[in-house]
């Protein structure tokens, strides 16, 4: 979207999916959302000009030194040029708490609508992840007492 030199590549691949389902003699439907607009809801600030100017700026001198397969982003206030699969990896996945307080702070600062899923959206209805076995391993000694007595021996 918005792009004057290249058409919007969302409308060309939903018509070419289709027509490729359609010589296949399957009928599907096809939804195109543009992430464009899901991913900031409010405008740009002096801010972030200057922050995305930054990675843009890093990103170049990686790919300029003969990096590939790196992202670069902003950890513990240094600019850094991280690994794709380090940043991709499934075990010990991050997730947000989106009941937090950290959550809440964030959208405030940013002004963006609550996306959450909510009471009777599909993906709510989904599994819920399960703890790190760390975090499992603990709990079942907390709830048999291992901790009270480990605490007690000091």
């Amino acid at each position: 979207g918005g792009n004057k030199k290249l058409a919007d590549v969302g409308p060309w691949l939903q018509a070419q999916l289709l027509q490729f389902c359609r010589t296949r003699g399957q009928d599907v439907t096809i939804k195109f959302i543009d992430p464009t607009y899901t991913i900031r809801a409010v405008p740009a600030n002096a801010n972030d000009s200057v922050y995305c100017s930054i990675l843009a700026q890093h990103a170049v001198h990686g790919s300029m030194a003969g990096y590939s397969g790196i992202s670069v982003g902003k950890v513990d206030e240094r600019y850094v040029m991280l690994p794709i699969h380090a940043i991709t990896q499934t075990e010990g996945a991050r997730t947000v708490n989106t009941q937090g307080r950290d959550f809440r702070r964030l959208m405030n600062t940013t002004g963006q609508p609550n996306l959450a899923p909510g009471q009777g959206d599909e993906w709510a209805l989904l599994p819920k992840p399960t703890a790190p076995p760390i975090a499992a391993a603990c709990l079942a000694r907390q709830n048999s007492g291992g901790l009270a007595q480990q605490a007690s021996m000091m």
